[in-house]
């Protein structure tokens, strides 16, 4: 079955946990800690879009079956 992937950001681990977990997502470990991201993207995969955030904090990748 196909998956859907995201990626999610908290300040804490538990915040990514449970952020993903109450939408339905299953966090794909390990959680990394940032002290700022910028995922100015290449365009390679089409437009995926932009991530940019000034502060630290908590980042993973999650996935949901698709339906």
């Amino acid at each position: 079955m196909a998956k859907i992937f995201r990626v999610v950001v908290a300040d804490s681990e538990y915040g990514v946990l449970r952020t993903a977990q109450d939408r339905g997502w299953t966090v794909v470990k390990p959680i990394r800690e940032f002290t700022e991201i910028d995922t100015l993207d290449d365009m390679s995969l089409g437009n995926p879009g932009r991530l940019f955030v000034k502060t630290g904090g908590f980042v993973a990748l999650a996935y949901k079956e698709a339906t």
